[in-house]
């Protein structure tokens, strides 16, 4: 099976982009945040990485474990993808200059 495809592989990259990202705004108010513009940036990856690898996931592996919102997970991705505007304004940061 290709690494791209493991389900496994998969949940690593979800555990690891969330471990780091939950690493990186440890200790930070939410002004620290929305004022910094690579904070703002590695949090939208991180989180259109966790919503593309779970989309990726077998049914059957979501279906076993239902106590996780996997289609709100799957779904914050899409305006990420979709909609790169809208994500650098409103609550999470400043609109561009």
């Amino acid at each position: 099976m290709a690494a791209s495809r493991s389900p496994r592989l998969r949940l690593l990259h979800m555990r690891d982009e969330i471990e780091s990202l939950s690493k990186e705004l440890a200790g930070l108010n939410f002004d620290i945040y929305r004022e910094s513009y690579a904070l703002r940036r590695i949090t939208e990856r991180a989180i259109q990485i966790v919503s593309e690898a779970s989309r990726a996931l077998p049914e059957d592996l979501r279906a076993r474990h239902r106590d996780a919102p996997w289609d709100d997970i799957i779904a914050i991705g899409n305006p990420l993808r979709h909609e790169y505007h809208a994500s650098m304004t409103g609550c999470c940061g400043k609109p561009p200059r």
